[in-house]
């Protein structure tokens, strides 16, 4: 370990192992969700903990980490912690446990891989071990590799926004469908889709590599990799671009077919255009993400299309004269 535990990082293990499968129930006053949001060092150190206690599990070979795992499991299911001295000698404990992890893992020096996805309709925020967050969106799915020279994550399917903390000693590097993005400190959108992959610098500043071709973007910037493996860089609102982390889907001058498959990737009803014409009619707005039938009543109102209700789909048609 590079220093003693801190005291954040005593309180970590010692929430940790209140929280620990078998151990009592935690008493009312133990809100750890607050505790985790008081401070990010916070969120960082238990979920340090967590990974550290993970990685244990798959060192169960070693006796000496056995033999204090099983012995701290033994104490967790011995106590009552009816006050905060026994729970004191179980974080004890614990920290030994972690103490001899940390020098284990540090000694064989193996990155930490971790994963996180979301279920269609499902959003979700996580707190990587160095502090720097992902906030998943719907049908998305990342894998996150930490090691002493580099945070490496992909991208595997979906959009997730990061915020990502400064550690000039370890570049943070997002690649998917061929990208590769690296950032310091900065605060970025990542999007792949079975057509392109989209980079979105919101704050800061990233370098976009596609193979020969580099772009550092701005903010407001946003690379587009097309199906042909081409890379282009355009400007972007960037308000819109943050839109769906509030539940807002915003359009600006968008045409119809972009709204109707941004829309429909939202729990809703479905909608569809049902003329080739309209696919390129314009259509701005601001609607709350599932609100598809408040999109389809926005452009019949604004457009000169009729909207039916169609076996459960909004159907999108022209009005003729």
């Amino acid at each position: 370990m590079d220093k003693l535990p801190s005291r954040i990082t005593e309180e970590a293990v010692e929430r940790f192992a209140r929280h620990l499968p078998g151990a009592p129930p935690v008493s009312r006053h133990d809100d750890l969700d607050t505790w985790l949001r008081d401070d990010p060092r916070n969120a960082q150190e238990y979920a340090q903990t967590a990974h550290v206690w993970d990685q244990l599990g798959g060192l169960s070979s070693r006796p000496e980490l056995h033999a204090l795992r099983t012995n701290d499991l033994s104490v967790l299911r011995r106590e009552r912690w009816s006050d905060r001295a026994p729970m004191l000698g179980v974080a004890a404990t614990l920290m030994l446990i972690l103490v001899a992890g940390y020098l284990w893992l540090g000694s064989m020096n193996p990155p930490i891989s971790t994963a996180f996805a979301t279920l269609p309709g499902e959003q979700r925020t996580e707190v990587l071990l160095d502090g720097s967050r992902i906030d998943l969106n719907i049908g998305s799915a990342v894998q996150a590799v930490y090691s002493k020279k580099q945070r490496e994550i992909d991208l595997l399917r979906g959009e997730a926004q990061f915020d990502v903390k400064r550690d000039a000693a370890r570049p943070f590097v997002v690649r998917s469908g061929g990208i590769s993005v690296v950032a310091l400190g900065t605060r970025f959108q990542v999007r792949r889709t079975a057509l392109e992959t989209l980079v979105t610098l919101l704050e800061g500043s990233v370098e976009v590599a596609l193979k020969e071709q580099r772009f550092r973007l701005r903010p407001g910037q946003r690379a587009r990799m097309s199906q042909d493996g081409v890379l282009s860089v355009s400007l972007v609102d960037v308000e819109v671009a943050e839109g769906w982390l509030e539940g807002w889907l915003r359009f600006r001058g968008t045409s119809l077919s972009e709204v109707v498959a941004e829309a429909n990737r939202y729990p809703g009803p479905r909608l569809r255009i049902g003329s080739a014409e309209l696919s390129d009619v314009a259509l701005s707005g601001d609607f709350r993400v599932g609100e598809n039938r408040s999109i389809a009543n926005a452009a019949r109102f604004i457009l000169p299309i009729a909207v039916e209700d169609q076996e459960g789909e909004l159907v999108l048609v022209p009005i003729r004269n």
